[in-house]
């Protein structure tokens, strides 16, 4: 279930290519002399159609294992995301149970009227205590790179949270993948 979730996020990262081709067959069908294009015809564009789609998720695909074999895109996953509160500390411990590396990008959260909220992110209680940067905390976060099996916390201020009144956390990876922060409350 979860692969066919994956292939059509795919499919809808790409849907202004699908709909342009969509539109250029129906122009190209309204045209003189192609507008009696028979069952064979639209049969064939619907072929070139499904073809062109598999085809683009398939190098996609390759192309995002490639970029993960470099070092330079992210794992597959799966990221096990739990949370605990520890004095004014919100602190999100993200391990990685997949086979390849895996880079974080944000951590985003959603308000209890749906709107998308950044928290500023701390990768050490010193930091937490000392550093008011957000911009450059926001910047640190895309340095992690969790290897296979191994886990990483990164600290939230609770206080910070408390009065934005969250609803739920998510961690995004550098594929653009939300996992899930489940809270040990």
């Amino acid at each position: 279930m979860k692969r066919v979730v994956l292939k059509s996020r795919k499919i809808l990262k790409h849907w202004p290519a699908y709909l342009g081709i969509i539109v250029f067959v129906y122009y190209v069908s309204k045209l003189d002399g192609l507008s009696s294009l028979g069952i064979w015809g639209w049969a064939f564009i619907a072929v070139f159609v499904l073809v062109f789609v598999v085809f683009d998720i398939f190098l996609d695909s390759l192309f995002d294992s490639f970029l993960s074999l470099v070092g330079l895109g992210s794992g597959k996953g799966p990221l096990d995301c739990t949370a605990e509160i520890v004095d004014e500390m919100y602190i999100v411990n993200i391990e990685n149970k997949g086979k390849s590396h895996h880079k974080i990008a944000v951590i985003e959260g959603l308000d209890l009227s749906g709107g998308k909220i950044y928290p500023t992110p701390y990768l050490s209680a010193d930091e937490f205590r000392g550093s008011n940067d957000k911009e450059a905390l926001m910047k640190e976060i895309l340095k992690i790179k969790i290897n296979s099996h191994q886990s990483v916390q990164v600290i939230l201020d609770n206080v910070e949270l408390r009065n934005v009144d969250y609803q739920s956390f998510y961690v995004i990876d550098m594929s653009g993948r939300k996992w899930n922060v489940v809270n040990n409350i």
